[in-house]
């Protein structure tokens, strides 16, 4: 299985290695709005599925970039839009 990913910025690769919203990603500006593009190609290991593609992304930003990244609960404000119990009015 091989794995070719046209240049994505940082932060789309970070948004999938970590699994989490790339919108709620912190990182210098370089990440968030830098033009720099990231290619990937490479070689699963035999027996690796999709599903720990992930997890092998992770590995290789921690390995090539020597990526720390840790994260964090914040707490924010938010808006909840329901149904009235009738339906929309």
């Amino acid at each position: 299985l091989h794995v070719d990913t046209p240049g994505l910025p940082m932060r789309a690769l970070l948004s999938t290695a970590y699994r989490i919203d790339a919108r709620l990603i912190v990182a210098p500006d370089w990440v968030n709005e830098g033009e720099a593009r990231f290619a990937i190609h490479a070689t699963v290991p035999a027996g690796g599925t999709e599903e720990q593609y992930p997890d092998m992304l992770r590995a290789l930003l921690e390995e090539r970039f020597h990526l720390v990244a840790h994260r964090a609960a914040i707490e924010q404000t938010a808006y909840a839009l329901v149904v009235w119990k009738n339906g929309p009015g």
